[in-house]
């Protein structure tokens, strides 16, 4: 499977071991950078993290191409990304507001320090590319934005090991999903799997149409 991933000066975050399991499990690691090739090669799957605000990557495209948007919608490529805030409508960092890719109807604001920070336990709530509800992973959140208003649902209940209270997370949308934590995949190699294999069910999808 051909797993297009984000890899430029503003998406770089990344555990090379996750990468390395895709591997292991016959999956094509293919870099692609959103900063500066306007279009995506054919790909299987798509996973990004961090921030851009690059123009040929909004959304709805000002041109007819493959953009990270249109291409995943047109051909219902499945897509994960970790530091959601790119796929929302916009970043206001010190006072001004900054366009983003506008897949998700959420606005985030730079924070003046830390806004999450540390291990957690994340529970699945419902089925996502990696997998289904009710199965558990490992990660950390590490970001200085925050989302502007509350938002309901959540596909994670999030929670720090040892310690009480819980937070929900991660947001569904045309086979779009988006959160806060990066994972360990290797916490959970299951994950790794059920994301190839949607991988190989998109392949399949689209050599039948």
């Amino acid at each position: 499977m051909r797993i297009g991933v984000a890899l430029d000066f503003a998406f770089n975050f990344y555990y090379r071991d996750a990468l390395d399991l895709i591997e292991e499990l016959g999956g094509e690691i293919l870099p692609v950078s959103l900063l500066e090739e306007p279009s995506l090669p054919e790909l299987d799957v798509f996973a990004r993290r961090r921030l851009s605000g690059t123009p040929c990557w909004l959304w709805p495209p000002t041109v007819p191409s493959k953009t990270v948007c249109s291409f995943a919608l047109a051909k219902g490529l499945p897509r994960y990304a970790e530091c959601k805030g790119y796929l929302g409508k916009s970043l206001t960092y010190r006072g001004e507001s900054h366009r983003m890719a506008g897949f998700f109807p959420f606005d985030f604001v730079m924070g003046d320090g830390l806004q999450r920070f540390g291990y957690l336990e994340a529970t699945l709530l419902a089925d996502t590319v990696l997998g289904r509800a009710g199965e558990k992973i490992r990660g950390h959140e590490f970001h200085f934005t925050k989302m502007n208003e509350e938002v309901a649902g959540g596909c994670f209940s999030l929670h720090k090991p040892g310690k009480n209270g819980a937070w929900r997370d991660g947001h569904l949308l045309r086979g779009t999903m988006a959160a806060y934590p990066h994972f360990h995949l290797w916490s959970r190699p299951g994950m790794a799997k059920a994301f190839l294999e949607h991988a190989a069910s998109y392949r399949e999808r689209r050599k039948e149409s």
